[in-house]
C-alpha cells in the first residue's frame, strides 16, 4: 500500500472508530510503505479514534522518514501489534523519529505491543505551546532507535511503562527524555 493522509473528516471522534488491520492478524503479511512518495507514511492531522493494529509501517523514502506523524488535534488514535520501520541512518534529529507529534494539542493516542525499529527516536512528541495530554507508550520493543527511545516535551500525564528499549548503536543514546 501506498502511503497514507488522513485528516480529520465528518463524524471522526473518539466514540467511533476506524480500523486498518491485517485480515490474517500477521503483521508480516500487509506493508504501507512511502516509496516513491514524497510524503511520510502515515500522517494523522486531526482525525479521531483511527486504529491501527497487526501492519507493518515502514520509512524507505530518504527524503521523508517518519513512518507515524500526527497533528492538528488527532485523538484517540490507536497503533497495536505493528510493526513500525523507521529509516535505519546515524542522525540523531528529531527529524528522522519513527513516530513524531510537534506543535499541536493530540489527546489519548496509545501506542501498545508494536515492535518499533531504527529511526532516530522511537518517540518524539513535542506539545509546543501547547500541552499534550495523556499519550499512553506501553508493552512495546524499540529497537536501535539511533539518539533516543523516547523523547517527550510539553506532555502533560504522559505513560510510558513496561517498555524493552535497546540500543547497540551509540554511546550517546538516551532511554526515555521527559
Amino acid at each position: 500500500l501506498e502511503p497514507l493522509v488522513i485528516e480529520e473528516y465528518p463524524g471522526s471522534s473518539c466514540n467511533s472508530s476506524v480500523v486498518f488491520q491485517s485480515e490474517s492478524l500477521d503483521s508480516s503479511k500487509v506493508t504501507i510503505t512511502n516509496l516513491g512518495i514524497d510524503a511520510h507514511t502515515v500522517t494523522i492531522s486531526g482525525a479521531d479514534g483511527l486504529t491501527f493494529r497487526h501492519l507493518t509501517i515502514e520509512s524507505v523514502n530518504p527524503a521523508y522518514r517518519r513512518v507515524i506523524e500526527y497533528n492538528g488535534n488527532a485523538d484517540c488514535n490507536t497503533f497495536e501489534n505493528n510493526h513500525l520501520k523507521g529509516y535505519e541512518g546515524t542522525s540523531g534529529s528529531a527529524i528522522y523519529a519513527v513516530v513524531y507529534s510537534n506543535t499541536s494539542a493530540d489527546y489519548g493516542n496509545l501506542f501498545q505491543y508494536n515492535l518499533i525499529t531504527h529511526g532516530s527516536y522511537s518517540f518524539y512528541i513535542v506539545g509546543g505551546d501547547q500541552v499534550l495530554s495523556g499519550t499512553i507508550i506501553r508493552n512495546n520493543r524499540l529497537d536501535n532507535p539511533y539518539a533516543k527511545g523516547v523523547g517527550a516535551v510539553n506532555e502533560d500525564g504522559i505513560i510510558v511503562e513496561s517498555n524493552v528499549i535497546l540500543n547497540e548503536l551509540t554511546s550517546d543514546f538516551q532511554g526515555i527524555y521527559l
